[in-house]
């Protein structure tokens, strides 16, 4: 019981950083020079190829999420947490309209 509580704590707090990560780095990536390059070069591809990898924040966010669950779970039968993707998702739209 404990380890189900630690880990729904670990995933929660993993879910809200990937949220502010995703968004900081979409912020950043269309509005300050810092990154602008990066931004040029995902404008020349395709909507569904730059969207995940910056071009849109709930979408990078989203990519985040996945590659983080298969980092610390190691296999795809293990994603026992499929409820952090909606929840970090949801928390990147909440971002998205509370700070634009």
């Amino acid at each position: 019981m404990l380890e189900l509580l630690l880990s729904f704590v670990f995933w929660s707090v993993v879910a809200f950083c990937c949220s502010i990560v995703g968004y900081v780095f979409t912020s950043i990536l269309l509005y300050e020079d810092v990154m602008n390059w990066y931004g040029r070069l995902l404008g020349k591809l395709p909507g569904w190829l730059g969207k995940p990898l910056g071009l849109c924040s709930i979408c990078f966010t989203g990519q985040l999420t996945l590659w983080i669950q298969i980092y610390y779970c190691h296999k795809i039968e293990d994603f026992a947490n499929l409820i952090y993707f909606p929840y970090t998702i949801s928390l990147a739209i909440f971002l998205v309209k509370k700070y634009k």
